[in-house]
């Protein structure tokens, strides 16, 4: 081989394997700039997740306590007096009877997180999964359960409108003691079928609201153990 030849194929190595490295070096660096995302992208979630815990617990216990409610005032056994010492607010009965609590959980770096498309960045399977479970599928039960909810509690505030006014005005009444509205109202309930039929029913969809709460819980659980562990 003369040495031209051997000079151009030097030459031609050199280039290949300066293009190689440039190649792998480059790759290198986007994988880096990944992970990195990955990891600014895990912390940021890992915090939403514990504002969203916080959240959840204080809806789980108004939510059970609202049920709690409705099970004593249909019920024949219900000893007034202790009812009325657990409960001292009017309000909370309102909330109880004719109104609903919302559920709306911290989650908007969540969405932009979809909304973006950065979620790819995530690159845990298993955790998308999760993710998409709580926030789409339990979400929306909850929501949809809450919704039937509010139908209920609209058709006792409707009902007590034109049967049974004093109630609706008493519960806005200072004058009024929770005491007395709650010893006016049980008997109430009580002796109408029509009235325990409609609670019955918001009952239901209270029970069904806080089983798929107790669902998006579990899911918020292995979230958090699967950020926590992957940001050790």
């Amino acid at each position: 081989m003369s040495i031209k030849i051997k000079s151009y194929v030097r030459e031609i190595s050199i280039i290949v394997v300066s293009i190689a490295i440039a190649l792998v070096g480059d790759d290198l660096m986007q994988q880096y700039e990944r992970e990195k995302i990955s990891t600014e992208l895990r912390v940021n979630l890992l915090e939403e997740v514990n504002e969203i815990e916080k959240y959840i617990m204080n809806r789980e216990n108004a939510f059970i306590n609202d049920k709690q409610i409705l099970v004593d005032l249909i019920s024949e056994d219900t000893n007034l007096d202790s009812l009325v010492e657990i409960k001292l607010d009017k309000s909370i009965y309102d909330m109880s009877i004719f109104g609903y609590r919302g559920f709306q959980p911290p989650n908007a770096f969540y969405n932009s997180l979809v909304n973006d498309g950065k979620i790819r960045y995530l690159e845990s399977i298993s955790l998308k999964k999760e993710l998409d479970l709580m926030h789409n599928i339990n979400s929306y039960y909850i929501i949809e359960n809450i919704k039937l909810e509010i139908v209920a509690g609209k058709k006792l505030k409707d009902y007590f409108e034109i049967n049974h006014p004093k109630i609706i005005l008493n519960s806005f009444s200072d004058s009024v003691s929770t005491c007395k509205y709650i010893h006016d109202l049980y008997p109430l309930i009580q002796g109408n079928d029509r009235m325990k039929a409609i609670l019955l029913g918001k009952i239901s969809q209270m029970e069904d609201k806080i089983i798929f709460l107790k669902r998006y819980k579990e899911s918020l659980v292995k979230i958090k153990e699967c950020l926590t562990r992957s940001l050790k």
